[in-house]
């Protein structure tokens, strides 16, 4: 729970949040204060659940063990009763008042993150080095922790020297760069810039506006939805990090992942240039981008399948029971070109009159970021509004697989996206519970990257294949494909490694392997337009 210690705390970043804001208003910091002290108490809830969860997969070892057909047999799990008779993890895996808080906070999702219990029961029950004890532990903590603030103390000369050179060379390398400033956005999609923006906003780093409609490097920036970063600024190397593309590596062996570009990540254009003067003004304040209906209209409204939040809009408009059509073609309507996947709203024959509609799509407009056109004609240079050429969009239902052999953080990062991003609410479907669910209620299945034999079988692979044939959409993710192209869902083929070890000693079999994995690369593909 929040102790005295945490409020004061907390306390005392809001005022020091307000002395640096130089606001004049408590509103704000009281709101933070509430939330905090609010997530304060959801992360001891989430420390609770963890121990309940525990006990849990304790209880269910156990019952895996009494279920043995020979009885003779060593246990697998020797130490799994001193948990599960433990009292103080029983009261707490009984506790129904516990229950209902995490219940209430929607806080359950431990199953998404099973690795994590394991290896806390891992190192509960023994380690390699023997058992492990509780105030071992916190011992080993305290002393590391001490050690390395005896090591500062010891080192602080030598520390501060090496920061200040550090400042002191980036400052000199910026100046002998002959690329000055980064331009980055994207013309058709102006949250996706503004979200790269925030992060670099979050990192002190300095941008400007754009200073008006600009082609550079053959790409297309647009004011509104790009921005300039000047590199001649404190975080140099962070920038210079962020937007390098590197294609060839001194060493194979890499800590984390080989690509950390970010424009790439984020699908935005950008281009280095050798002076500042595509740079505008210094935002001081990085706003959202603003949406807004352009045109009151009693024949149809239309955007595009290009901005970020467009799937949230969509989402917003069906979820209302608004009828809604895609364009399989581009088109041109009052000289403004439409492109592939173009939505358009009706204004008759639906459940919302005329004012109604536009009232609720200047609201889906701003909460999802995006420009909604008005237009009063169905007549244009292309396919017509009114032809086959558009599709009717279907509600959608989405559930994805969870749970056992499914990697988490695959399933976590999905599920982010639709719940946060685009407030979309999808079903987890347990891979415990996969066999008994009706699948014939979605319209779309996500499965995430698998590891293991992660549950999904033979039987698992027929019955998604009875059920893409009813219509339904299946998506895989990573490492899905090579089973959905063993199960015969997809035909494909892999390019394989050829390389085989020669004269590698045993004990440098490790790094061998390590070498043959580029972790997190981004590669160059060629679209059919």
């Amino acid at each position: 729970m929040l102790t005295r210690r945490q409020l004061r705390i907390k306390v005392m970043q809001c005022i020091y949040a307000l002395i640096q804001s130089k606001e004049e208003s408590l509103d704000k910091q009281q709101k933070f204060l509430k939330e905090s002290i609010a997530n304060s108490f959801s992360l001891f809830l989430l420390n609770m659940s963890l121990l309940r969860e525990l006990h849990n997969r304790v209880s269910n070892l156990l019952q895996y063990e009494s279920e043995k057909y020979l009885e003779s047999a060593p246990s697998e799990y020797p130490q799994a009763d001193r948990l599960a008779q433990n009292r103080l993890l029983s009261r707490i895996a009984s506790n129904t008042e516990l229950e209902t808080e995490i219940k209430k906070r929607k806080l359950n999702h431990w199953y998404l993150h099973q690795d994590y219990v394991k290896i806390v029961y891992t190192n509960l029950i023994e380690s390699e080095n023997g058992i492990l004890t509780f105030p071992f532990t916190i011992r080993n903590q305290f002393t590391a922790a001490l050690s390395t603030i005896e090591a500062g103390y010891n080192m602080r000369t030598k520390l501060l020297n090496f920061q200040r050179q550090y400042f002191s060379d980036m400052r000199s390398e910026a100046a002998r760069s002959k690329t000055k400033a980064i331009v980055f956005g994207d013309s058709k999609d102006a949250s996706k810039a503004w979200h790269l923006a925030e992060i670099m906003e979050r990192h002190k780093i300095r941008i400007h506006e754009l200073a008006g409609n600009s082609t550079i490097q053959g790409k297309q920036f647009k004011q509104g939805n790009s921005y300039v970063v000047p590199m001649d600024q404190k975080n140099y190397r962070l920038i210079k990090a962020m937007f390098e593309k590197r294609t060839t590596f001194t060493d194979s062996l890499f800590y984390d992942i080989s690509a950390w570009t970010f424009p790439l990540a984020f699908n935005v254009d950008y281009a280095e240039v050798s002076s500042l003067s595509n740079g505008g003004a210094v935002i001081e304040k990085l706003e959202k981008p603003q949406g807004a209906v352009i045109n009151k209209s009693a024949y149809a409204y239309l955007f595009e399948w290009h901005e970020y939040y467009t799937p949230k809009a969509l989402h917003k408009i069906v979820q209302k029971g608004l009828r809604a059509k895609v364009a399989k073609s581009p088109f041109t309507l009052n000289d403004v070109s439409y492109d592939y996947g173009t939505i358009m709203i009706p204004v008759q024959n639906q459940k919302l009159d005329t004012d109604a509609l536009y009232t609720f799509l200047q609201e889906v407009a701003q909460e999802s970021q995006i420009k909604i056109t008005g237009v009063n004609t169905g007549i244009t240079r292309g396919i017509d509004l009114g032809s086959n050429d558009f599709d009717p969009v279907k509600k959608q239902k989405v559930a994805i697989l969870v749970g056992n052999g499914i990697r988490a953080y695959d399933a976590g990062e999905i599920w982010h996206l639709f719940d946060t991003r685009y407030d979309m609410k999808i079903t987890k479907i347990d891979m415990k519970y996969f066999r008994s669910v009706d699948l014939s209620s979605y319209t779309d299945i996500i499965i995430p990257s698998t590891w293991g034999s992660s549950g999904l079988s033979k039987s698992a692979a027929e019955k998604l294949k009875n059920w893409v044939k009813q219509g339904g959409t299946l998506i895989g993710y990573r490492s899905v494909a090579n089973w959905l192209n063993s199960n015969e869902l997809m035909k494909l083929k892999f390019k394989k490694d050829s390389l085989v070890a020669k004269d590698i000693a045993y004990d440098e079999k490790n790094e061998y392997l390590g070498a043959q994995v580029t972790g997190g690369a981004i590669f160059e593909a060629k679209i059919d337009r």
